[in-house]
């Protein structure tokens, strides 16, 4: 497949958020190559935003604008829009770094079925979290260990062939193991490709995490033995609980211009 003749879509789910202008603007600088499709897909956002976003968009992108019933009914809706050979995502408050371009995406993805490469997660513009690679993605998954979803890109054929589950909290999981029991062949890459604000249901209280936990307890144990779904809990639990512990010890701080991109 030759580079020229693809292209790469990259949805943005989003609702009622103007920091989507610098996840906009990451992605313009992501496409080194001129192949990036951007698909906005907002639950039905005020007009000013509206149209601050839609200054951004060239004219292969695509905006769709109207009532949701969350982020995965939005990922469902840009899956179907996209027009890409390729398919990535970003959520409207994080941003691609600038260590991994389009062209390399591409180039991957012309051998193999999914690249996956890293994710940080932030408070601010402080690293909190850092999600580790495996080099076997497909099988660390079903052990806990999973791909960071929003710095995964794949070939459409393979991402189409699942939905998300819309009435799920953890319908990301859900959605990759069943796109991984499809046994897709991976590109690793061990560089940061997306900074990822943190927040969310999974974080907001002690409550929402032990149900957040119940919930992907749940999902594990659809697909694996008993044994197996308690030890990819504490497998997923442990290394989150020690990445918060380390960078609150080392304290690093991103650089702003990876924070405040100009639109």
């Amino acid at each position: 497949m030759e580079r020229e003749s693809v292209l790469l879509s990259i949805i943005i789910p989003s609702f009622n958020d103007p920091r989507i202008t610098n996840a906009i603007a990451s992605v313009r600088r992501f496409d080194d190559c001129g192949q990036v499709q951007i698909v906005v897909v907002d639950g039905g956002s005020g007009t000013a935003l509206l149209e601050a976003v839609g200054a951004l968009l060239h004219e292969d992108d695509i905006l769709i604008s109207e009532p949701d019933r969350g982020i995965f009914d939005a990922l469902n809706k840009g899956l179907e829009r996209a027009e890409g050979e390729f398919i990535g995502w970003i959520g409207s408050d994080d941003i691609f770094t600038p260590e991994v371009k389009s062209s390399e995406v591409i180039d991957a993805l012309a051998q193999v079925d999914l690249f996956i490469g890293g994710t940080m997660m932030l408070r601010g513009n402080r690293v909190s979290r850092a999600l580790w690679l495996s080099r076997f993605p497909v099988r660390a998954a079903y052990l806990g260990l999973h791909n960071p979803h929003f710095s995964t890109f794949g070939r459409a054929t393979l991402l189409r062939s699942e939905r998300f589950a819309v009435e799920c909290p953890v319908a990301d999981i859900d959605y990759f193991l069943r796109i991984f029991r499809r046994k897709p062949s991976v590109s690793v890459d061990q560089r940061t490709v997306t900074l990822m604000q943190l927040g969310g249901f999974s974080n907001a209280s002690l409550a929402s995490v032990i149900a957040h936990n119940r919930e992907v307890f749940r999902i594990y144990r659809a697909y694996v033995s008993l044994p197996q779904a308690a030890l990819a809990l504490l497998l997923k639990t442990v290394p989150k609980l020690f990445s918060v512990f380390f960078y609150r010890i080392r304290t690093y701080r991103v650089q702003d211009e990876l924070i405040e991109l100009q639109a």
